[in-house]
């Protein structure tokens, strides 16, 4: 994989990597991930794609900007990027946070020009209703539960150095993230959709898988048993598994022209 660099239009510097042959597949990485997440994966995905990952504004080695601290600027810093490297036509693949960021790409920018989709790992809320029971909570949330919005850990990267500035403005964006409704962002999506969640996970709740399968017509739900790795962090569990999935997944679509 190559690393390089590309300048969004608020002069703010974002790192990506990029390596491999056929058509792209864009990966998204969670909350103060970077693009190493998924270190481990990228030769065998890049053997049948051009992968490209980007670290957002704040995360990895892109620049720590004072402003732009959004779901909406990350999705913006996507097309941008993506107009920037000459890319129309993409697989993509959300994790956790990154998932927020793709349904706000589909509502600013459209679906028509993504091939196939996997919803890996998230809820399209994160904050619960106090009005909701708690099956709604379930249905919604999975098994996520935070007490409040200003409790939530800011995460500094494994291994950094914890920059105050940084994580101050990290905290500004995960409260956004935290607080955002995404129904009905996620009950409009028409593109072929895998959602793969693990057992183990914080969202491993059948309530909530059934509501992702049912919201988004023809799609496929694989969910990993706990004891096969099936956590949040099953690409860092089982890689060789998880590529798998997603390798298998996007040839299908190709391949049955869906």
């Amino acid at each position: 994989m190559k690393d390089a660099n590309f300048l969004a239009t608020d002069g703010v510097r974002l790192h990506y990597v990029t390596g491999g042959a056929g058509v792209p597949l864009v990966l998204l990485t969670g909350y103060s991930g970077n693009t190493k997440d998924f270190a481990a994966s990228y030769d065998a995905l890049s053997e049948q794609h051009t992968v490209i990952c980007m670290d957002y504004r704040g995360h990895g080695e892109s620049d720590v900007p004072a402003s732009g601290w959004h779901i909406e600027r990350l999705a913006k810093d996507l097309y941008e990027l993506l107009s920037y490297l000459g890319v129309d036509s993409f697989y993509l693949l959300g994790h956790s946070m990154g998932n927020t960021v793709a349904w706000c790409f589909m509502e600013l920018f459209g679906q028509e020009r993504i091939r196939g989709y996997v919803l890996y790992e998230e809820s399209p809320c994160l904050l619960a209703n106090p009005a909701w029971t708690e099956a709604e909570q379930n249905r919604y949330l999975g098994k996520f539960r935070i007490p409040d919005v200003w409790s939530f850990p800011s995460l500094p990267p494994d291994g950094g150095e914890i920059d105050p500035r940084r994580e101050a403005y990290l905290s500004n964006l995960v409260r956004e993230h935290l607080t955002r409704d995404w129904r009905d962002a996620v009950e409009s999506i028409r593109i072929p959709t895998l959602i793969l969640m693990g057992e183990g996970s914080h969202f491993g709740a059948p309530e909530l898988w059934d509501y992702l399968h049912d919201s988004i017509p023809g799609s496929r739900l694989e969910v990993i048993p706990a004891a096969q790795g099936g956590t949040h962090m099953f690409h860092r569990e089982d890689p060789e598994r998880f590529r798998k999935l997603v390798l298998d997944y996007f040839y299908e679509v190709q391949r049955d022209g869906k």
